[in-house]
């Protein structure tokens, strides 16, 4: 294996934000917010079946981090660098790991894109536990402070880590206070504003499925199968009616249909997970 770099001075700082920050994230964005789920509330038959979500929780995350070093970190380098508003690297690189991932590339596997819907399927398996065990509005309070406070703590060192960067190294801090409050608030797909970690959006995703699933148990019940195949085929068609928006059409109207397009498709793997917890339910 030869690596090759020229890389300016400021590397180590670079190094650093993204050793910390990224696996910081990932770990508070896809570790707890399915936290609220109880084995207690199983059988000890149930308990050890139920081993394989939490099993399949640790691959999707190596899965994740994976792509995030060996892949992401390579191949939108740029991006990242602009996310994190760092100075400009040049490098150049043959390591044997990227590959692979060419080779996965080259074969349409978008190993990125394969842990986060496991990930959404299996919060559509261990979320309707919680569900089960309290009311409606009492399970929304719950996954909102079960959720926002260590996704705040993220957040903020994420933004300070770029702000102390951005004045050490005489950049301009590209984020306004109103971009953090959408980031925190988790609505900032609907504003079109910018995404300070790059991460959040699957928060963003996990709080529209704990709206989808509590209205879909008031009306019908999770374990009605009608309206999880009804529901799961508006999100189908929805996915493909307003991915087909026009540019020319007013902007807020634009952004709104194109949060729906994308929310749609990964709605329906959280839906998935949703039929994986009725079938365990009934054996």
């Amino acid at each position: 294996m030869v690596v090759r770099f020229n890389i300016r001075h400021d590397v180590f700082e670079r190094v650093f934000f993204y050793s910390f920050i990224i696996p910081f994230q990932v770990l508070i964005v896809h570790g707890d917010h399915h936290k609220g789920f109880s084995f207690s509330v199983l059988s000890n038959s149930k308990k050890d079946k139920i081993w394989f979500a939490q099993m399949l929780r640790g691959v999707a995350c190596l899965i994740i981090v994976y792509f995030h070093y060996f892949d992401l970190f390579w191949s939108k380098h740029d991006r990242l660098i602009e996310l994190a508003n760092v100075n400009q690297t040049s490098f150049s690189s043959n390591l044997f790991i990227l590959d692979i991932s060419s080779f996965l590339e080259g074969l349409n596997i978008n190993l990125g894109a394969v842990g986060v819907s496991l990930f959404f399927i299996i919060s559509g398996f261990v979320i309707p536990f919680s569900l089960a065990n309290s009311g409606k509005i009492e399970f929304l309070i719950k996954r909102f402070f079960r959720v926002l406070p260590p996704y705040a703590v993220g957040l903020i060192l994420t933004t300070l880590t770029v702000l102390i960067y951005s004045r050490v190294n005489n950049l301009k801090f590209p984020y306004t206070v109103v971009d953090f409050i959408a980031n925190l608030s988790l609505l900032r797909d609907w504003t079109g504003l910018l995404t300070i970690d790059g991460i959040n959006w699957t928060l963003e995703m996990e709080f529209k499925f704990y709206f989808l699933i509590a209205i879909l148990s008031i009306f019908f019940g999770i374990r009605s199968s009608k309206a999880l195949i009804i529901s799961s085929s508006l999100l189908f068609t929805s996915s493909l009616l307003f991915s087909f928006t026009s540019d020319s059409i007013n902007v807020y109207i634009t952004q709104i249909l194109s949060v729906l397009s994308n929310s749609a498709i990964y709605l329906t793997f959280m839906m998935i997970g949703i039929c994986y917890y009725n079938y365990f339910k009934s054996n």
